[in-house]
């Protein structure tokens, strides 16, 4: 019966470090967000981390608890493969040095959900998913991407790129490794959010991929792999920035449309689909030394 429990009735309100804000009449959407202060306190608790370089299972723990709860009254998904993670280090029972792949789901994380919009829920119809199919190549002339998106009631559109040296060199984990394959085939649904945002945006997509390695890494959110995981968190955070979900499907090789793309051919594209060459946009630390026109 004390007043600070017993509020008046308020179309905006906190409960159970949940901000729910309902609008003023039956049409308008309901936003569902993390109270205020929360993302501070789990911001100053990771550069703690940062600051002391190890981490205990307690605090791992801590951190899992609060970055599990801030997320679920978001959207999007950024956050899981930090609670994995945090779930294995924890169950060591000892404090532990931090490793670089523990601070790239960190800092993924921590910007995931300081830029995060409330979740809405509203009434509206729902409408097709965007189709795209992604290819990635290794070849002894080199490393190249590729993909084709359909979106209905717009004209197919493709593209294509070979990755400058610098690239595929990021991606190696040792000086004589001959393929990377695996980043090849995650980099084009990176390329391909940023090329398409303007249709990806708040839509359901589907990703056919012809690499089950790299579809199931997509599907868990990992990779043990430090740079596929790098790749793997900013379509996450992309997704969360944006509101688009995504799904990931299995095409056989032969019936991929991206794979003629991706080894910079437009040919059947063009012919079969009469689909639009244009420029992909990448994202920070993949470029390209030709594109396909």
């Amino acid at each position: 019966m004390s007043e600070k429990k017993r509020l008046p009735f308020e179309y905006c309100f906190v409960s159970v470090g949940v901000q729910v804000s309902f609008g003023k009449t039956l049409n308008e959407a309901i936003t569902v967000s993390n109270k205020p202060g929360r993302i501070d306190s789990l911001e100053r608790a990771i550069e703690n981390v940062r600051h002391l370089g190890t981490l205990g299972f307690r605090e791992a723990l801590s951190i899992k608890g609060k970055v599990a709860y801030a997320e679920g009254q978001l959207f999007g998904r950024v956050a899981a493969p930090l609670c994995r993670f945090l779930s294995s280090w924890s169950s060591k029972g000892v404090d532990r040095k931090v490793t670089p792949e523990l601070l790239v789901l960190l800092e993924y994380s921590l910007a995931a959900l300081k830029t995060a919009k409330p979740r809405v829920v509203c009434c509206s119809s729902a409408c097709e998913p965007v189709i795209v199919f992604i290819d990635g190549a290794c070849e002894p002339e080199g490393t190249s991407i590729g993909a084709i998106m359909f979106c209905p009631g717009v004209q197919p559109q493709a593209f294509g790129a070979i990755l400058d040296e610098e690239t595929v060199c990021s991606w190696k984990s040792t000086i004589d490794q001959t393929q990377v394959i695996g980043q090849a085939e995650i980099c084009p649904m990176i390329v391909a959010r940023y090329t398409w945002s303007k249709y990806l945006q708040g839509r359901r997509v589907i990703y056919f991929i012809d690499n089950d390695s790299a579809r199931l890494a997509c599907i868990k959110s990992y990779s043990p792999v430090v740079s596929s995981l790098n790749l793997i968190m900013q379509g996450l955070l992309w997704d969360s920035k944006f509101e688009s979900s995504a799904w990931f499907g299995r095409v056989p090789t032969a019936s991929n449309p991206a794979d003629d793309p991706s080894r910079m051919d437009s040919t059947l594209v063009k012919e079969l689909f009469g689909a639009k060459i244009v420029e992909p946009i990448f994202p920070p630390g993949v470029r390209a030394s030709s594109i396909l026109t």
